[in-house]
């Protein structure tokens, strides 16, 4: 949790952009091998059953499943904690001084004097006097 604590925002966008790339493979590796025990044209291969069990391919897809969906679980969780913390870290810059608001705005959300004219409630001039202010 201390490791949370110490990052930029820029490295928890980072984080939450990895752990979504990775929530994201695992939802995909489970559809691949859920479509793999989908009904198909049976081969000759298939109809034999060795040592005289049945091969279940839903069964094995369900506990390879289950695999899955703790990780994905797991990451879940993850994320959910960086989002947070990214979440607290702009809260609070949103509710300090006007120009570490404006600052952030403008350095790390690259958004347009406009823009963030009408998001800080401030005119157009006034928002670049507050930005230029040392």
């Amino acid at each position: 949790m201390n490791e949370i604590k110490e990052l930029t925002i820029k490295e928890l966008k980072y984080k939450i952009k990895e752990l979504e790339d990775e929530i994201d493979m695992y939802l995909t590796l489970k559809k691949i091998d859920f479509v793999k025990t989908q009904p198909g044209a049976m081969t000759y291969k298939e109809v034999i059953v060795q040592g005289g069990q049945p091969y279940d391919k839903f069964t094995h897809y369900t506990i390879k499943s289950e695999k899955y969906d703790k990780k994905i679980i797991e990451l879940t969780d993850t994320l959910l904690t960086y989002q947070k913390r990214l979440n607290n870290k702009i809260a609070n810059i949103s509710n300090s001084d006007s120009k570490t608001f404006i600052t952030y705005l403008r350095e790390e959300e690259k958004l347009r004097w406009d823009e963030i004219s009408r998001i800080t409630n401030y005119s157009l001039r006034q928002a670049k006097r507050i930005y230029s202010e040392k």
